[in-house]
């Protein structure tokens, strides 16, 4: 059971705690990767099978070259709507078989460890007979609270938007990647 979004959602940001935060790490992926992919728009359709307790939707689509999958529900916290990721993981090969089949995609790479964690269940029969749409058809990020505004070399602005061009992404996007690595890291 799934409550049919009617209108657009204003997601304000997303909701990280430890257990969800380790649950999507153990899959190679970072939470600045996790939240770029929700960013760059990728399809989503409601996961009717799996919403008993909660809403939860399922998300699919590429980003740095490489198919990913995240499943997600929304959370009101403070009044305001927040994507709670519930798992995330690169695409198995069944499931960009399907997207194929149904899309007529370029295949990527994809990624070759398989496991039996049941929260990799294989969502091929979803993508080929889900109602797709963009992210953007359901949901908006809310803007950030804050601007910066900041001078670089052209050079460096040049390297920064052909490298968001190779990953499929804004170079704004890999400013803020890169903020958000280096401040993990310096953590």
């Amino acid at each position: 059971m799934y409550i049919a979004i009617l209108s657009m959602v204003k997601i304000s940001y997303f909701n990280w705690d430890q257990h969800n935060e380790k649950k999507c790490q153990k899959h190679g992926l970072s939470i600045s990767m996790i939240e770029a992919f929700f960013l760059s728009d990728p399809l989503v359709t409601p996961d009717n099978k799996h919403s008993e307790a909660e809403d939860r939707y399922v998300a699919f689509g590429l980003y740095d070259g490489r198919y990913l999958v995240g499943v997600f529900t929304l959370r009101i916290i403070e009044g305001r709507f927040m994507i709670r990721v519930i798992s995330a993981r690169y695409a198995k090969k069944k499931e960009i078989e399907a997207l194929n089949e149904k899309e007529k995609v370029k295949k990527a790479k994809v990624n070759k460890r398989v496991k039996s964690d049941p929260v990799e269940r294989d969502f091929s029969d979803l993508i080929r007979n889900g109602d797709w749409k963009p992210f953007s058809h359901y949901f908006q990020f809310v803007p950030k609270d804050k601007t910066v505004t900041f001078r670089i070399s052209d050079d460096l602005l040049r390297r920064l938007k052909d490298l968001a061009e190779l990953k499929n992404t804004k170079y704004q996007r890999l400013i803020r990647e890169a903020l958000i690595q280096y401040l993990e890291k310096a953590s």
